[in-house]
């Protein structure tokens, strides 16, 4: 199956990358011509050296990887060259590690140079030795880490191994390559301490899943991202005595703290505010010497300040265009008529120059003491649409958020590359947020890795080199995006076909990767055909979800797990298969409640997914209602049941599954079952 992708026409930009370099003999499968021998029949020929010595130690967690896989895949203890007369080994081929802070190249770049005598690895940091390791192992042992925990790892056999000559010049296309989020996210809970407190994953599920991360080369520079102004202007603490430096929102300044994620957003003309900030800032930079950026984003939500001065900007620009509130992920439409969630219109006008302007103030207050830092600004919302003159200042990540699952839609896409095509025109270093996870479509399958290699390829073209998406565990569902956003985050050139291929065949066998191929491709097509996705946010985020996978596809395709099992050539690769199971299994149960729970609505006549459900529910029912709504109720349990069963397994993403945003009417899994009990207790009242 061939997912076609109109390509948008973009601006092309230097890559400014060297090339990949390599040998001639490098697909030379004869161990005597141009071949390094490291292992024969089970047997090392290489001893590991690490130069400079003195400095070993920065590369002991990269050594340390190398051996482990070695071994394991050769059979052995490899060898320690002794400490002062390693020269005298002179039939040991060896596996160099050489750390050079010297050379004049990317940080995360990375050579290895193969010859008759040595493999050698060069960086100038850790970061790129370590990349060069995972590389290595990849390339030559055909090992793959594609979901955390053991049953991810890939790890063939090769008693006897051999390397061809060459050199191979590595670095990542994007400097940034990050699936996490920092800052506020669950109200004013970050990441990773929402899945500790909230949601029973322990330090280890997190630790197992940064490692994954770390060997599909994931990460670049270090930046404290999300919505860190609750933190850095926190309401709480300055709402009462200053409550000056909080927006006026109709007359009234928004200093009552609200959860540390939505609102209380700053005055951006007031000085003290931008000066309480900036000294967040810095004092951020001057303790933690490593970070590279800080975002200054604003809060989530609107309520942007009304005051005088505020207002001053936007005149001076003449921002008049409205937009809609709840399309403003979208470009700058015209307001409907109603939304989705309560058939009332919320309108907001773009402030992007007053934004663009506060960051530039921002700057000013943070350049003299930390030069070489970056600043990082969300371009979403009410700051979405492109300035009319204001540009950010070079040392600003503009980190553009769209949705590439909407991309299907030709017209989005292209709506969408102009806008980030109008964007590169005003800041000199573009970003993107997307949101391969998110809350609108928890623990169901949504596989779309055609569509976001082409959405990494055009974020490129058109200027971005820095990327990040919302973090998600949920690698048995939609863990085949995350392993190709891995990949084309590091070389944007990579063949998308090749990396699925790849994939299958390395979990699943030659045999049972074909069928498990067919299983990915008919979700992706799935995804891309179905025309209740097509404009699923003018609807609602749920109502789809009853639309998505018909019982005759999702028998098919448990017909093709079926099928890659019994095809499976050992127990590792039927124990993937089984993964891969567990999230269909939660697809289906997902899916199967609300598809019963849309029955119901229809029959209601009524939009019970709505915020303001109880006006809608009916005092009177009919007995076909009522057995409706007991099904709809015990498949939303079944549904919690197997969600609970695979808790901490890495099969869905438990945060999404339970995420409580600021928009109230997405789901968790009470929301998504309250409906249904008010309506119960509606009738119960009732019939009493």
């Amino acid at each position: 199956m061939s997912v076609s992708h109109n390509r948008p026409t973009i601006k092309a930009i230097n890559t400014a990358k060297p090339p990949r370099l390599s040998d001639a003999n490098n697909k030379s499968s004869n161990p005597k011509t141009g071949m390094l021998r490291l292992a024969s029949q089970g047997k090392f020929c290489t001893a590991i050296d690490i130069r400079p010595t003195q400095s070993a130690g920065l590369c002991t967690r990269a050594a340390d990887e190398l051996t482990h896989y070695l071994e394991r895949s050769v059979g052995q203890k490899t060898q320690k060259l002794p400490r002062n007369n390693a020269e005298t080994h002179t039939n040991t081929a060896r596996i160099i590690i050489e750390l050079n802070p010297t050379l004049d190249t990317n940080p995360e770049s990375f050579t290895w140079t193969v010859n008759a005598t040595a493999a050698t690895l060069t960086s100038k940091t850790t970061p790129g030795i370590e990349h060069g390791v995972h590389w290595f192992l990849e390339k030559f042992l055909g090992i793959r880490w594609l979901w955390p925990g053991s049953t991810g790892e890939v790890v063939p056999s090769h008693p006897t191994l051999h390397i061809p000559h060459g050199q191979w010049l590595e670095q990542p296309d994007f400097a940034w390559r990050r699936i996490g989020l920092g800052g506020a996210l669950l109200e004013r809970h970050d990441y990773e301490s929402a899945n500790r407190n909230y949601l029973r994953l322990d330090q280890n599920h997190d630790i197992e899943f940064q490692r994954w991360a770390w060997r599909n080369r994931l990460g670049g520079l270090n930046i404290a991202d999300g919505h860190l102004l609750g933190e850095m202007l926190p309401a709480e603490n300055l709402g009462e005595d200053h409550p000056e430096y909080f927006a006026l929102v109709d007359n009234q300044r928004d200093a009552k703290f609200h959860n540390g994620k939505h609102n209380n957003q700053p005055c951006t003309t007031n000085p003290e505010s931008l000066n309480h900030i900036a000294q967040q800032v810095i004092a951020r930079f001057k303790n933690d010497p490593t970070l590279d950026a800080v975002s200054v984003g604003l809060n989530d939500g609107w309520r942007l300040c009304q005051c005088e001065n505020c207002k001053a900007i936007d005149q001076q620009f003449k921002n008049q265009k409205i937009i809609h509130q709840h399309a403003a992920m979208a470009a700058d439409i015209d307001p409907p008529t109603s939304n989705h969630v309560d058939g009332t219109v919320r309108t907001e006008k773009p402030v992007t120059d007053r934004i663009f302007t506060y960051v530039n103030d921002m700057w000013q207050r943070i350049e003299k003491h930390c030069p070489d830092k970056k600043l990082l600004m969300l371009i979403y919302a009410a700051c979405r649409t492109p300035p009319t003159s204001t540009r950010l200042p070079n040392q600003v990540i503009a980190q553009f958020c769209t949705m590439c699952n909407r991309y299907t839609d030709a017209n989005w896409r292209e709506q969408e590359m102009k806008q980030l095509q109008k964007l590169s025109d005003f800041a000199e270093n573009i970003g993107i947020y997307e949101y391969y996870e998110q809350g609108a479509w928890p623990a169901i399958m949504r596989l779309f890795p055609r569509l976001a290699s082409q959405s990494i390829k055009d974020f490129h073209d058109a200027g971005a080199r820095y990327f990040a998406t919302q973090p998600g565990y949920g690698f048995a569902t939609n863990g085949l995006n995350f392993f190709v956003l891995s990949r084309m985050l590091w070389d944007v050139n990579a063949n998308v076909e090749e990396i699925i291929h790849d994939y299958c065949l390395s979990a699943f066998g030659s045999e049972a990767a074909t069928t498990m191929q067919r299983f990915f491709d008919a979700f992706e097509q799935r995804w891309v055909d179905c025309d209740a996705l097509q404009n699923i946010e003018a609807r609602h985020p749920l109502l789809g979800i009853g639309e998505l996978y018909p019982d005759d596809f999702l028998h098919e395709r448990e017909q093709d797990l079926q099928r890659a099992y019994t095809q499976c050539n050992n127990d590792d690769q039927r124990a993937r298969v089984a993964f891969i199971r567990r999230g269909f299994e939660l697809t289906c149960a997902v899916q199967k409640a609300f598809v019963a729970t849309n029955a119901l609505q229809k029959t209601l006549a009524a939009e019970i997914w709505d915020d303001d459900f109880a006006r809608h529910i009916p005092n009177t029912s009919t007995e076909q209602q009522r057995s409706m709504l007991a099904r709809a109720l015990v498949l939303w349990q079944h549904a919690t049941q197997v969600a609970e069963q695979y808790h901490g397994q890495f099969v869905y993403s438990e945060f999404w599954f339970q995420y409580t945003p600021g928009l109230q009417h997405w789901p968790r899994p009470m929301y998504w079952q309250r409906p249904l009990k008010l309506i119960e207790k509606s009738w119960s009242t009732h019939a009493r």
